[in-house]
């Protein structure tokens, strides 16, 4: 198989390391350099100092890392225990200070929920109201127009006997028909 062609380890490539020192048996492959980079001994402290600095900085995170757990637990137990038992201490005044103000945040929620729920109410009275005045103008209207309707309808059969009666001859005989063909083609 043939081997990829690439610029990368070329000698005037701006990617090459410009290392081209054999590389001995034990050595890993170091990346290459990129332009403008810092070759990796410019910048770094010498392993001695590197490695005491990174590691006093370790121990200072943890000490204050292993602080903050040990008072965030003595804190519990103080709030947990309450005022007045002798893990109390100074907490307990903070533990019931958290109780009023739970306390009060209930309240204000109840009176908030109160007025929400009043103001529904009065909504949904307000339209329960329109709806029944529609309801009443509209049963109003139909019976108007009902009452209308039978008086036309026996002044025309009184009038004219005959047209009527051929009328309704003419309708039953149009819906009949109607039916006849929408059931023939539902088949």
């Amino acid at each position: 198989m043939a081997e990829p062609v690439s610029n990368i380890n070329d000698a005037g490539s701006p990617l090459s390391s410009g290392d081209d020192r054999p590389k001995a048996a034990g050595e890993a492959p170091q990346p290459p350099v990129l332009p403008g980079m810092p070759t990796d001994t410019e910048h770094q402290l010498p392993q001695a100092d590197r490695r005491s600095g990174l590691q006093s900085a370790a121990e200072r995170v943890g000490g204050a890392m292993g602080s903050a757990v040990g008072s965030m637990r003595r804190g519990r137990l103080r709030v947990v225990s309450g005022p007045g038992t002798s893990a109390g201490g100074g907490l307990g005044d903070t533990a019931q200070n958290a109780r009023e103000r739970i306390s009060d945040i209930a309240d204000t929620a109840g009176e908030k929920f109160s007025d929400w729920k009043e103001t529904a109410q009065d909504k949904v009275d307000m339209m329960r109201h329109r709806a029944g005045r529609t309801m009443s103008s509209l049963a109003r209207t139909t019976r108007h127009r009902v009452y209308d309707a039978r008086i036309r309808a026996r002044h025309l059969s009184s009038e004219y006997p005959v047209q009527t009666i051929l009328g309704f001859g003419a309708l039953a005989f149009i819906v009949g028909f109607t039916l006849r063909i929408w059931r023939s083609n539902g088949d």
